[in-house]
């Protein structure tokens, strides 16, 4: 038995295909390296993989796509031209490392911004209750996904039914 009790919702996430938009940051990454190793800067690394710092998806509600994490951590804002959704990518492997080794970096190398026309087509997955999409590790995750819970549940809620007591 868990120590923390979550709220049964109805909410489903539907996940998010980013594969291009890592290649992308990829090529970014790699275009930069080259850059360096063009003007003659030492100890040039070429990155050979990236990888998204969290697994995203989104939830669409009468007023507008929402995206959260699988830590549950995202705008509290729905996604649009104005309000984008911020992704990191994390380098994880180098050409001169030895094959098949990974490591885990501590900072973003990039971060790209994703519209809301970006982010339509990438909605892809399989649709996952909140409950499972958001990780149950302690008490910052339960909070997480409890903050998310009550928000989008407003948020799918018709105008004139809010409950702003909540």
């Amino acid at each position: 038995m868990s120590r923390y009790e979550r709220v049964h919702t109805n909410i489903e996430v539907t996940p998010l295909d980013l594969s291009d938009a890592e290649e992308s940051a990829l090529k970014y990454l790699r275009a930069h390296a080259q850059a360096d190793i063009d003007l003659g800067k030492e100890n040039v690394r070429m990155p050979s993989a990236v990888r998204l710092g969290w697994k995203w998806g989104v939830v669409d509600t009468p007023v507008g796509l929402y995206a959260l994490c699988t830590e549950g951590v995202g705008p509290d804002k729905p996604i649009s031209d104005e309000n984008p959704l911020e992704v990191e990518y994390f380098i994880e492997a180098y050409e001169s490392d030895p094959e098949g080794s990974h490591f885990i970096p501590m900072f973003p190398a990039c971060q790209s911004k994703l519209t809301l026309d970006e982010l339509r087509p990438r909605a892809t997955g399989e649709p996952v209750n909140l409950e499972t999409w958001v990780r149950s590790f302690g008490a910052r995750l339960e909070s997480n996904y409890d903050g998310w819970r009550k928000l989008l549940e407003q948020a799918m809620t018709p105008r004139h039914e809010v409950n702003f007591d909540v």
